[in-house]
């Protein structure tokens, strides 16, 4: 969605100074804890065994070239917060690492997990706010991730399957994206009695980011005739399957070792080592000595609490969180002219757990959708109270009018944030990011978008590279030029597109994206929506200017993105729906393939494209009128026969071209074009 600018300025709270001691090493603040059985985890069937993780012969810690950590206090609940100073551990999955040269010395990786609403429930409202069927069905998200050298070459990483049923081999373990099958990653045997699949992971410079699937975890999504979404398949000529995907999943990260200009020296002067425990007073202690320049937070469990999120003072522009720093809250980075270079950097965690879904952080972070709220959004009436300057958000920059900015963001994992998980305010124009190795996952809220992808086209591209994302709206928002997107995966839930470049008239040039990976897809919509699809330019968020035909901006263009290999693994609802708010030219997506459509009817299936006016009736131009310039040009697209509504891998592909007639809106390619575009767009086979 887009981000309006601020009404209010976020106030910070003077409170007493925290203790500083000097950051701690991973063997310090990571011991070894035994696994156990889950608790509080869900019901068990006669089927379904929970078992101990098999033993690891070396600890957390740093072997062989691979870096793994654990946590000291972690709490396997699946219901319920844990406590301020606990980490939530997957009941469900255990991991273990090892060099392939020596797949006996296998060292523990902590597995995370992420529960909707962080298993309480909504606080203070009863209104929907995306989370509601993955509360309902008990849906979870396990991760671990660990850092490798390149000495290594490659490694086995043994994933243990804690509660459920068994398997019986290897084709019973899916790991995603496929794609990776290319680069050697495969299930190289099935141990531990069926519960333990032996993953072969070559060294990547890149790192991966992997999506394990027992074939026993496996759930299919249906939605009724009214738009209910169900795991019931009875009844089906009256529901309609929309995607398959596990019940619990589980997520690999491979990250390479971390780049030594992101690795801040803990006793450097200019080094502020923050203390695990409690960090509300983060404001006060950033603070207290302007010669700080880096809050360096080393293993251990940090928590600001549910009602506060520093204003991190205008010294402070680098934040570091070292693998095992696990950080509940965040960061909001204050205007400072004065600063050119942030950086927020490091393979530890920064959750959103704590706060509430839409907290208003001048109103005591009470929900937006708490009937008590003074600004109280009725969801179902669309009274629309402005969340998006004031809501909690991990990640915050407040740009300077007419300075270069740059942000480097590397390697954090963001967890359940409970709004946009980033923003940039203030001169967007100047502000300019790379962004490599990140990770957002548990975004079970509306709301929960990807990252905008800021640039400033006077200086270097912007670029965002190896990441994954798990989104619930708006994953890639394209709204500014010179912007490179490159080998990134995507697991999307129901609200938003993938590729979003629209929501009002803009001036966007010269965006290229490589290698984009969509391993699931629960998209859907009762009707033909303006804001889904893989692709899309939505017309207004507000659902009152979204019916408008004339809010375009002819003195507006969007040229030259270039979309390269977009894999959609499993069903998809639909591919691209453009409702052009600005002249469109050189939109090329070369390499599109898709698995298969889900049940939709296909009415509700089809792309379409539209050229919307101003408010003088001059519409947007698609292409030039004698076609020499295309609007749109797809190469290589194809979708898959036999897949999609039936959640199976396709066993075959159809290539859509103009010339064979299969882009037709009842054909495979389902192109349901404006009839006056003809001859402005085209679908070659190469």
């Amino acid at each position: 969605m887009p981000i309006s600018h601020p009404r209010r300025i976020l106030g910070a709270t003077v409170l007493a100074i925290a203790l500083i001691v000097p950051a701690l090493t991973t063997a310090q603040a990571t011991p070894r804890i035994p696994a156990g059985p889950a608790a509080a985890g869900p019901a068990n069937t006669s089927s379904d065994t929970v078992i101990d993780a098999p033993a690891a012969r070396l600890a957390a810690g740093e072997h062989h070239g691979i870096r793994t950590w654990t946590h000291d206090k972690a709490s396997k609940a699946t219901k319920g917060a844990v406590a301020h100073d606990e980490v939530r551990q997957s009941p469900f999955y255990s991991v273990r690492v090892a060099p392939a040269s020596a797949p006996e010395q296998t060292q523990d990786s902590f597995t995370y997990l992420s529960v909707p609403r962080n298993g309480e429930g909504k606080k203070g409202y009863s209104a929907e706010d995306g989370a509601d069927f993955a509360a309902s069905t008990d849906a979870t998200m396990s991760w671990s991730t660990f850092e490798y050298s390149p000495e290594v070459k490659e490694v086995f990483v043994y994933v243990t399957l804690l509660n459920g049923k068994a398997i019986d081999d290897p084709s019973q373990v899916t790991v995603r994206p496929t794609s990776v099958e290319k680069k050697n990653i495969k299930v190289e045997a099935i141990e531990d009695g069926g519960r333990t699949a032996k993953i072969r992971v070559p060294y990547s410079s890149d790192g991966y980011r992997l999506s394990v699937e027992f074939s026993t975890q496996a759930v299919s999504t249906y939605a009724d005739k009214n738009g209910a979404l169900s795991q019931d398949g009875e009844g089906t000529d009256s529901k309609t399957f929309l995607e398959a995907e596990p019940r619990n999943a589980m997520l690999l990260f491979a990250q390479p070792q971390a780049p030594q200009d992101t690795v801040p020296d803990a006793g450097a002067p200019e080094v502020l080592n923050v203390r695990p425990g409690d960090i509300s007073n983060l404001d006060a202690v950033a603070g207290a000595d302007s010669s700080k320049r880096t809050l360096f937070f080393g293993p251990g469990v940090y928590s600001m609490g549910s009602a506060h999120l520093p204003q991190l003072p205008s010294n402070i522009s680098r934040v570091y969180l070292a693998p095992g720093a696990f950080v509940k809250g965040g960061f909001h980075f204050a205007d400072n002219k004065n600063t050119t270079e942030f950086q927020v950097a490091g393979y530890g965690v920064l959750s959103g757990e704590e706060y509430a879904y839409e907290a208003d952080t001048l109103d005591g972070f009470r929900s937006f959708l708490d009937p008590k709220h003074p600004e109280y959004r009725d969801t179902k009436k669309k009274n629309k109270a402005d969340c998006h300057s004031d809501c909690a958000k991990p990640l915050r920059f407040s740009s300077s009018s007419g300075t270069a900015q740059h942000l480097t963001l590397q390697g954090v994992t963001v967890k359940e944030p409970p709004f946009h998980s980033f923003v940039v305010y203030g001169d967007e124009s100047t502000f300019r990011m790379d962004v490599s190795n990140y990770q957002q996952v548990g975004a079970w809220y509306w709301q929960t978008d990807g990252l905008e992808m800021y640039s400033n086209p006077k200086e270097e591209r912007s670029t965002l590279k190896n990441s994954f994302f798990h989104a619930n709206d708006d994953v890639f928002k394209l709204y500014h030029s010179n912007v490179d997107l490159t080998n990134n995966v995507v697991w999307k839930n129901q609200n938003g597109p993938v590729f979003q470049w629209g929501w009002k008239p803009r001036n966007v040039d010269k965006v290229n994206v490589t290698g984009t990976d969509i391993i699931h897809s629960r998209m859907f919509s009762r009707d033909v929506a303006q804001n889904t699809c893989v692709f899309n330019s939505a017309k207004h968020w507000d659902p009152k200017m979204a019916s408008r035909t004339d809010l375009a901006d002819p003195s507006t263009t969007v040229s030259n993105l270039t979309f390269t290999d977009t894999r959609v693994e499993g069903s998809v609802n639909c591919a691209i729906r453009v409702y052009a708010l600005s002249n469109t030219e050189n939109i090329t997506i070369n390499g599109l393939s898709l698995d298969g459509w889900n049940g939709q009817n296909t009415n509700l299936t089809q792309s379409r494209i539209e050229l919307l006016t101003n408010s003088a009736g001059q519409r947007v131009r698609f292409g030039s009128a004698d076609g020499v310039t295309k609007g749109l040009t797809l190469r290589r697209y194809q979708v898959g026969q036999g897949g999609g509504a039936t959640g199976a891998k396709p066993t075959s592909y159809t290539n859509v071209t103009i010339d064979n007639n299969e882009w037709q809106s009842d054909k495979p390619g389902r192109l349901n074009f404006d009839a006056d575009l003809w001859g402005r767009w085209t679908a070659t086979e190469q």
